[in-house]
């Protein structure tokens, strides 16, 4: 199958796990921006969450697409990350 890419066959094969300091660098730089996005899509989250209960209790009045898109938000929020909180405020 690699060779079908065009890849060379007899290369080492990626490790199936590596340590996650390794992936978290080279795919984030440090783990510092790994932090900063998870602290980013937690404070969406939030604001999400925030404007969903304004909505249901009346204080605001949505548009229906609105609406639409933050039912599809608030179900897109991964389930691990459900109460996750790396920041210091409160989830």
């Amino acid at each position: 199958m690699l060779a079908a890419r065009g890849t060379d066959a007899t290369a080492d094969p990626l490790p199936m796990a590596a340590p996650i300091d390794g992936v978290i660098g080279s795919t984030f730089g440090s783990s510092a921006a790994l932090r900063e996005l998870l602290d980013a899509a937690n404070e969406h989250r939030r604001v999400v969450d925030l404007i969903w209960t304004a909505h249901e209790f009346g204080a605001v009045q949505l548009p229906a697409a609105l609406v639409t898109r933050l039912e599809r938000a608030r179900a897109a929020w991964p389930a691990a990350l459900s109460g996750f909180s790396v920041g210091a405020a409160p989830a």
